[in-house]
């Protein structure tokens, strides 16, 4: 019996083995399992993502379409493991901040 796989590139470490500076939204949201339960990562709706990059991301008009292409992925390929946890902000080689999706971003061509 043959098993699907999904294999991806970590997008988080460098070419050096380190890693870039990253934190996810529901860090941003300052939601975690002491302050709003076990299941603080499914709280939340998608447009407070985004005003969570307009408040942290110098970049967010930039960002803003590419975060709503990925929602759109994600609809279209019922992902449902899209909550707030699984999306980050993470510090480019150019010390720009972008937002990118833990697990879709390297195979959504269209980010």
């Amino acid at each position: 019996m043959v098993h699907p796989a999904y294999i991806t590139k970590r997008f988080d470490v460098k070419a050096d083995g380190s890693k870039w500076a990253q934190e996810d939204f529901a860090s941003l949201a300052k939601r975690s399992p002491q302050t709003h339960g076990p299941h603080y990562k499914y709280l939340g709706h998608y447009w407070e993502l985004f005003e969570l990059m307009k408040n942290h991301l110098p970049t967010h008009k930039v960002e803003a379409p590419k975060l709503l292409k990925l929602l759109i992925f994600n609809y279209l390929f019922s992902n449902g493991d899209a909550h707030f946890k699984n999306f980050s902000i993470i510090e480019t080689p150019l010390e720009i901040i972008d937002s990118v999706r833990h697990m879709t971003c390297l195979i959504a061509g269209f980010i």
